[in-house]
């Protein structure tokens, strides 16, 4: 089962001669799942971008599929383990473990400007 996400739009007027569009991917927060087996653990350990355990590309644990962006933020329970700091954190955890990943909002700006032609444009 995947994460739901929701896409939200919205369209401000700023001035007569300018908006602003905004789009938000809406994340779902945090995702614990469970890691079953070393073969998902060692998976899980070639995903990961070692600076800052950004999953690189999604990934699937059991029935469980992570968006690539999520950042790993604990191995096994939540809280019970200081955050992890390195991929080695992950390769050390016992199977069948839990691991957390935290999904944040993402968000892009366009503005639109009106353009006025000039006087001496005809």
């Amino acid at each position: 089962a995947g994460a739901q996400l929701v896409l939200e739009e919205r369209l401000e007027t700023k001035s007569e001669d300018r908006m602003l569009f905004t789009t938000t991917l809406k994340a779902p927060g945090d995702r614990n799942v469970r890691v079953s087996s070393e073969e998902e653990r060692d998976m899980l350990c070639t995903s990961l971008n070692p600076s800052g355990l950004v999953l690189r590309r999604a990934v699937v644990l059991g029935e469980e599929q992570l968006l690539a962006t999520g950042q790993l933020v604990a191995v096994g329970a939540p809280g019970a383990l200081p955050p992890p700091t390195s991929i080695a954190d992950v390769r050390g955890m016992a199977v069948p473990g839990s691991v957390t990943f935290r999904y944040e909002d993402l968000q892009s700006c366009t503005t639109f400007e009106r353009e006025r032609p000039d006087a001496g444009d005809s």
